[in-house]
């Protein structure tokens, strides 16, 4: 039994890794004018899509900022409430029931 999930797992990511194309160009589920549109929205600014101003820096200022923002705690502290009631509930029927 708890060797099927394993298989399970493997046999997903192998399938995933041989059938997933790497780009836009090499995907054979799409037409040819479909494969175009693709890279050329890529491309990005001269279609009206993407960032204009190329690549943004890193910048540690930002990170500070974020921590100091409330919403950025309480989220934060709104998915940890969550998440351990959700994990929790799995952990005790599992351990209760069977």
């Amino acid at each position: 039994m708890l060797g099927t999930n394993r298989h399970q797992t493997l046999l997903c990511a192998g399938f995933t890794y041989v059938m997933l194309p790497n780009d836009i160009a090499t995907a054979s589920f799409l037409t040819p004018e479909e494969r175009d549109l693709g890279i050329a929205r890529q491309a990005g600014v001269e279609h009206g899509t993407g960032n204009k101003e190329g690549h943004e820096r890193f910048s540690l200022v930002e990170v500070r900022r974020a921590f100091m923002y409330p919403l950025t705690w309480l989220t934060a502290g709104a998915y940890f409430g969550l998440l351990s009631a959700i994990y929790s509930i799995g952990l005790f029927v599992s351990y209760f029931c069977f």
